[in-house]
This record gives structure tokens, sequence and C-alpha cells, in this order.
């Protein structure tokens, strides 16, 4: 069995994706530069799928909230009001 180029971009958009989940779970800002990384992948995945348009438009949306999550993250850890749901990290 022949992988295509098209499938190793979805492998590495699905790794990038529990990676930058994992690292914000650990609540390292770096996970939001990962998870900006993850939804241009699977942008560029779903541009070369047949039908893949849903997609695409979902991880267009999901960049804008990673990009406003990394903002308003940054600006909490900046102020000093960085709250962690269930108590601190």
């Amino acid at each position: 069995m022949t992988i295509t180029w098209v499938e190793w971009v979805g492998c590495a958009a699905f790794v990038t994706n529990v990676w930058g989940n994992l690292m914000l779970a650990r609540l390292k800002t770096g996970g939001w530069v990962v998870r900006l990384l993850t939804n241009v992948i699977w942008v560029i995945y779903s541009w070369h799928t047949n039908g893949g348009w849903p997609l695409m438009l979902n991880h267009l949306v999901f960049f804008y909230i990673n990009v406003d999550g990394w903002i308003r993250w940054s600006r909490a850890q900046q102020n000093g009001t960085l709250r962690v749901a269930g108590g601190s990290p």
C-alpha cells in the first residue's frame, strides 16, 4: 500500500493537533503556535481532498479562534490574571 503525499499531510495534521492540544492542556503557551500550524496543515490537506471544503472552513474558523485565544492568554499572563478552571496550575 502506497501512502500519497496528501495522506502524509493528513497524518501530520493529526499529530500536530494532538501535540498542540496536549501542550495547551499542560498550560504551555507554545501550544497556541502548534495549534495554528495544525490549522494551516488541515487547510492544505482539505484543499487537496475532494469535498474537503467543510474541513477547510472549519479550520479557517479554528485558526481565528486560536489567534484570539493566544492573544487573550498572553494578555492574562502579562497582567497576572491567567486563571485555570478547577484551581491553579
